[in-house]
């Protein structure tokens, strides 16, 4: 088969969680080509450096513009199956066979308002009645396909996620933090929960008045609204010293930061999977999470299980990661079982098999 992949979003200068995925599924699909299948790998605009991969590949550089996906994919007959990472397709061009791989149904979960967030949510709806095939990446997402935009079921494919093992890059020290200290990762806004965790650690603080944890946030953050309404919850419970904001960090510190933290406080309100969960526990880090259908399906085993909306709760279970030894060298055992379950290499296998399928449907 000829497969092309729409490699995007690719280049960015601090690569988001959505870029790392992005990335490790062309490359486990391209270089563990067992099929001996043939890739067509677009990538929007002119990138500093073009991705290479190992395998039969090549790599096309696509004009940017409203409709750089129409442009590239025009003329492409010859192309089996697309394969889009994130639910745009082009306007007018409709190739052969597609599948769409959906991340979460955030824009249509909490609707905001605005051309923008209209536009947005209108191309997810047009990429996802168009594809041939739509790829859920947990079980959260394939009910919320279902349930919120009537997508049938038998069009629906469930792929789990891999996850990059970050613990086996090589470390690189990050200043100004010490040990022990809790590690929250992922950008600072809402739908992050970050204001909860710095509150909760607040509380934790206040009911652990000997404790010398410190929280470490790594994570993009602006000086916006809600930051400023975290900054008001650092100076209540008087831990400006003990919250460490790092901004953006790469793999080489992540890794630095996986080996030493105490506990990955993971309370998101809203994923599509959660991939930090799964690199945490493959570091041997304990992982307190939201007591969510999605986080609990990636946890899978392992993990601490708070209410997101609830402080206290978050609180009460970071001081439980601390006080019970023997339960939380269950949880890192538990843990790395688990993560070795899920790769970008299963998930890779996952998809040739999808467009075998649906390339072979009608012949």
């Amino acid at each position: 088969m000829k497969i092309g992949i729409v490699m995007h979003p690719y280049g960015e200068k601090r690569p988001s969680g959505l870029g790392r995925v992005t990335a490790e599924i062309t490359r486990a699909l391209v270089e563990d080509n067992r099929d001996d299948n043939e890739y067509v790998v677009f990538v929007k605009g002119k990138p500093t450096q073009l991705p290479t991969f190992k395998g039969k590949c090549s790599v096309v550089e696509c004009a940017p513009g409203w409709f750089w996906l129409d442009k590239a994919l025009y003329g492409k007959d010859d192309l089996d199956v697309v394969f889009f990472i994130t639910p745009f397709m082009p306007w007018f061009v409709k190739p052969k066979k597609s599948v769409v791989m959906v991340h979460d149904l955030v824009h249509f979960r909490k609707r905001r308002s605005g051309a923008r967030a209209f536009l947005v949510r209108f191309m997810h709806r047009l990429a996802i009645g168009r594809a041939s095939v739509v790829a859920a990446i947990s079980p959260a997402t394939r009910d919320d396909l279902v349930r919120l935009l009537n997508v049938p079921e038998e069009k629906i494919q469930l792929v789990r996620q891999g996850y990059t093992k970050i613990c086996e890059i090589e470390e690189r020290e990050v200043p100004n933090v010490k040990q022990p200290f809790f590690l929250s990762v992922g950008v600072v806004k809402e739908r992050k929960n970050t204001l909860r965790i710095v509150e909760a650690f607040g509380l934790f603080k206040q009911q652990n008045p000997h404790d010398n944890h410190t929280l470490v946030i790594a994570g993009p953050y602006s000086s916006d609204e809600y930051f400023s309404c975290i900054q008001d919850v650092v100076k209540k419970y008087e831990i400006v010293n003990e919250v460490v904001f790092l901004d953006f960090v790469n793999d080489h510190q992540l890794s630095y930061l996986y080996k030493r933290g105490t506990a990955l406080v993971f309370t998101t309100l809203m994923e599509g999977f959660g991939v930090p969960i799964l690199e945490a526990m493959n570091c041997g880090l304990p992982v307190v999470t939201s007591d969510l259908p999605v986080h609990r399906q990636t946890a899978g085993p392992a993990g601490y299980f708070a209410d997101p909306t609830d402080s206290q709760a978050i609180a009460s279970v970071m001081r439980q990661v601390i006080v019970d030894d023997s339960e939380r060298n269950r949880q890192i055992q538990v843990g790395r079982e688990h993560a070795e379950q899920s790769s970008w290499e299963r998930a890779a296998g996952e998809y040739r098999r999808i467009f075998s399928n649906i390339t072979h449907a009608n012949t």
